[in-house]
């Protein structure tokens, strides 16, 4: 049977963090748990070998990415950029692009202004978007529920975290299994 086009397949696959960045994300409503669903999404990602791009806005103003999530992304380039959307970035652009994937994980903050903002512009060119409700935040609840609206009204898929897991792990008979389990339960 053919795969539904509104599920995200591995092969077909980015996760997509924007901006979780050192003086912003003190702000952000529900912090620690977006900060363990992002981590979730990340350690997910590397499971399955799925492309992660990472962006910083302004980090001059803003700092760099937090050290905890850092710490799951070292070796991933972190693209520097001014534009609210990271589409705005010629490097994101070129980074996306050479991925040569269609289906893009997003989470981060914050949800109303730069997670939005990509939405959009990767929408207009031709992405399926999937973003983890419970994976982007912003400082006040109404810009993040406004944002998520938004969002799904203009085309991007609403998910959550747990619900990107299962749908990249696809099935229980295979040897990474056990190991996902241990994601889950974390």
């Amino acid at each position: 049977m053919k795969k539904s086009s509104h599920m995200i397949i591995r092969d077909e696959a980015c996760l997509v963090v924007v901006d979780v960045q050192e003086k912003l994300f003190p702000y952000v409503e529900n912090r620690e748990e977006i900060r363990k669903k992002i981590i979730k999404l990340i350690k997910t990602s590397k499971l399955f070998s799925i492309p992660i791009l990472v962006s910083e806005h302004y980090p001059k103003g803003l700092g760099r990415t937090i050290d905890e999530i850092l710490k799951e992304i070292e070796t991933v380039p972190k693209i520097e950029k001014v534009t609210f959307s990271c589409g705005g970035s010629e490097d994101f652009n070129e980074k996306l692009s050479s991925i040569g994937k269609k289906k893009i994980i997003l989470c981060g903050i914050e949800t109303h202004i730069c997670v939005a903002q990509t939405v959009f512009d990767m929408l207009e060119n031709g992405y399926k978007i999937f973003v983890a409700a419970d994976a982007v935040s912003s400082r006040k609840s109404l810009d993040h529920n406004l944002g998520v609206e938004r969002m799904r009204e203009a085309g991007a898929v609403i998910t959550t975290t747990e619900a990107v897991m299962y749908e990249l792990m696809e099935e229980a008979a295979i040897p990474l299994f056990k190991e996902f389990l241990k994601l889950v339960k974390d």
